[in-house]
């Protein structure tokens, strides 16, 4: 009888579990037939806007300046469509066009900033958009800011406004550049996970988290070379732009705490007498003033001119000057929203070489590196595209070094900014084996192999033998690398070796080394490209990967629906101690992108820091 009524209870449980799936399919069936149903019908028709004959550009820039424009998320393309932010994700390249578009356009009569959702970013991408608030200024046209309060970065961005205006209660506060980061030598001792470490190089500090306590000297001396070149340019920039000092703005901490006191407390009026901000308003003064500013002109949104003009004739794939970008950690295989995968690089780099209408390539780098293999499958497309006879310019972003540098070595030519963070010519294996955790818990490793190296394992404690085969693959990485900056940069042995070693450098400080050919950003390197290739009108055209819209909107929906751990933390967490805890979990994510087949990584982990 027993056994009947459970037979009956299992028919039961299997045909609900039967009809649930039904549901929950046809249910998820029509949900995303509708979603897929609205995106398309947004898609193809784009919201249109009426210039008016006289308006001033309202600019909330939001988010952080991408070189490249996300891939594969048009399910929050259209939730943002549905809930009336229409606009699209602009690129650094768009917003830069957009703002050199309305500088020409008599319609257009000033422009009017507001930075307070601008995410922190470097100080190379904020260069790149100040250029062009620059070129719109010198049109006779007012840039006016206002703030709540201004960020650094959000700062350095408003001083090249002619009016900067702030909230009461707000205030700016330069804090200048740091490099701090989480060390867990002792934590792995007492979990009793043992690092493998094998490195080449001096300054190869990427894996010293894992090794020690705090910072190696050799560390810190790289690290304060590249932090008061960043904060120097900083600060000269802004007093320039400002018409004051570098002492004024910055006074050292004594002279700060004494004119804080005699100010009672308030940031807000010594930001007015150092020159920092014009005025403060709260926001209906602000409203006020600029409508008495332009009287006869209509507010125009940003991102609904940009709509209007479409400045993409990069995005129309029939351009001239063909852009591949390489964002982000590099990785072996494919590519993901945060990863740049070697095999999709460089099939987008030989879709270049096969296309008749692009004559010349700028490879716009912007990566602290990655997996030496996939860095090098790279590199060998674009030594293929120059054969080809398409010249290739590699145009370093925020950063491009260690596999970011490998990948821009072979170049015709290599161009970056001051500012841009580079070098870092190094290789470096990592490799956690939690052997004695595990015989804590009472879990032991036990069994046979053909060979030293079968059935390697965390769970298994590296031999002498496996440590020296890995080290010496290791420093054959490295020779490798130096062989080809030798090779490409027609430098000296000994002159690759003093700019090697892992160390991190500057654009500026880079120039002097010869690793890289001049100072410039994103137009210069689209203009020596055209020049190299004998393109009279360079058009350029992003080089991406084709998805039909279904690929798309299910990458999009798989990214949407992923869990964020460090929004969770940032939200369940209190202030001080979310940054930590999402650091903590970057510090071991990062590990998860180690793939490399190899085990060798030409990867500058602190230039994340910079």
């Amino acid at each position: 009888m027993r056994t009947l009524i459970r037979w009956i209870g299992a028919f039961f449980r299997y045909l609900w579990k039967t009809i649930n799936f039904i549901r929950l399919l046809l249910i998820n069936v029509v949900f995303f037939t509708l979603v897929a149903l609205i995106f398309v019908a947004i898609s193809s028709d784009e919201p249109s806007v009426t210039l008016p004959e006289k308006a001033y550009l309202q600019v909330e820039l939001s988010g952080p300046l991408l070189d490249q424009r996300t891939q594969g998320d048009p399910f929050g393309e259209a939730s943002r469509l549905l809930s009336g932010e229409w606009q699209s994700q602009l690129t650094l390249y768009e917003i830069v066009q957009t703002i050199r578009h309305a500088a020409t356009d008599d319609r257009i009569q000033g422009m009017v900033l507001n930075l307070n959702e601008l995410e922190p970013t470097s100080l190379t991408k904020l260069r790149y958009v100040a250029k062009a608030i620059e070129e719109f200024k010198a049109h006779k046209k007012p840039v006016i800011v206002y703030g709540e309060h201004y960020s650094q970065g959000q700062y350095y961005l408003a001083s090249f406004a002619d009016e900067v205006y702030m909230a009461p209660y707000g205030s700016v506060m330069l804090q200048g550049f740091s490099s701090y980061g989480l060390y867990y030598k002792s934590l792995l001792e007492r979990l009793d996970i043992h690092p493998h470490i094998f490195r080449v190089g001096t300054y190869k500090s990427a894996v010293e988290p894992f090794l020690r306590d705090d910072m190696s000297v050799e560390a810190k001396e790289a690290s304060s070379a590249l932090l008061n070149q960043l904060w120097g340019t900083y600060l000269a920039d802004v007093a320039e732009n400002r018409g004051t000092t570098v002492e004024k703005i910055s006074p050292n901490i004594d002279k700060l705490l004494a004119d804080l006191r005699r100010a009672n407390g308030n940031m807000a009026q010594l930001n007015v007498e150092y020159k920092l901000i014009d005025q403060r308003l709260n926001r209906p003064q602000f409203d006020e003033r600029i409508h008495t500013r332009f009287t006869d002109s209509e507010a125009l949104d940003f991102y609904a001119y940009h709509q209007q003009i479409q400045p993409q004739e990069g995005y129309l794939n029939h351009g001239n000057i063909g852009i591949v970008t390489i964002d982000g950690p590099i990785v072996d295989g494919l590519s993901t929203p945060t990863e740049v995968g070697g095999a999709t690089i460089a099939s987008l780099l030989r879709e270049a070489r096969n296309n008749d209408d692009i004559k010349a390539v700028v490879l716009r780098v912007n990566s602290p590196g990655g997996s030496a293999y996939a860095s090098e499958a790279i590199r060998v497309e674009v030594d293929a595209l120059r054969s080809s006879g398409k010249p290739v310019i590699a145009s370093m972003s925020s950063m491009a070094a260690s596999g970011g540098y490998w990948v821009s070595v072979s170049a015709d030519k290599i161009i970056a900014q001051p500012t841009t963070i580079t070098g870092s010519i190094g290789i470096f294996g990592l490799f956690l084996s939690f052997e004695d955790a595990l015989k804590n818990i009472g879990i032991y490793s036990d069994g046979l192999g053909t060979t030293a190296f079968a059935g390697m394992s965390p769970a298994r404690e590296l031999t002498p033998e496996v440590n020296e085969f890995i080290q010496l693959g290791v420093e054959h990485g490295y020779q490798q690398f130096i062989d080809l900056v030798i090779h490409h940069r027609q430098l000296t042995r000994k002159q690759v070796q003093a700019a090697a070693q892992g160390r991190v450098w500057t654009g500026q400080d880079a120039l002097k080394l010869g690793l890289i050919d001049e100072l410039g950003d994103f137009d210069d390197a689209i203009h020596s490209a055209a020049i190299i290739a004998g393109v009279e009108h360079p058009v350029p055209t992003w080089v991406q990967p084709p998805l039909s819209t279904f690929e798309s909107f299910m990458l999009g929906l798989q990214a949407t629906t992923g869990i964020d751990i460090n929004q969770i933390m940032s939200r369940s967490l209190p202030a001080p101690f979310a940054s930590t805890a999402q650091q903590v979990v970057k510090d071991f994510n990062q590990l998860s992108t180690f793939n490399d087949p190899k085990g060798q990584y030409a990867l500058c982990l602190n230039c994340l820091q910079f």
